[in-house]
């Protein structure tokens, strides 16, 4: 009966460490992926910052769309957002 009882202890030991291992990783792949996106999102961000920078000191959007890899679209659009968005305050 021991033996059983041993054994039982054993797997569930072993259930134990295969869970927490697959906690740590999980929780690792989140924080990589959490740090990933907090990393674009903080490019992306500075990026916008510096196309309104531009055009605010009269900076043709071709050009700001040259020096930032972005399309004319692109720029507009970014320069349209933080317009309504300061309308909107």
């Amino acid at each position: 009966m021991n033996e059983r009882i041993s054994k039982n202890l054993i797997k569930q030991d072993e259930y134990f460490q295969s869970f927490a291992i697959g906690r740590d990783i999980g929780e690792a792949r989140g924080l990589q992926e959490g740090k990933t996106l907090g990393i674009q999102e903080g490019i992306r961000q500075k990026q916008n910052d510096m196309v309104i920078n531009l055009h605010n000191q009269g900076i043709k959007l071709s050009i700001i769309a040259n020096a930032s890899g972005l399309s004319e679209a692109e720029v507009n659009e970014i320069i349209n957002d933080s317009s309504s968005k300061i309308k909107k305050k």
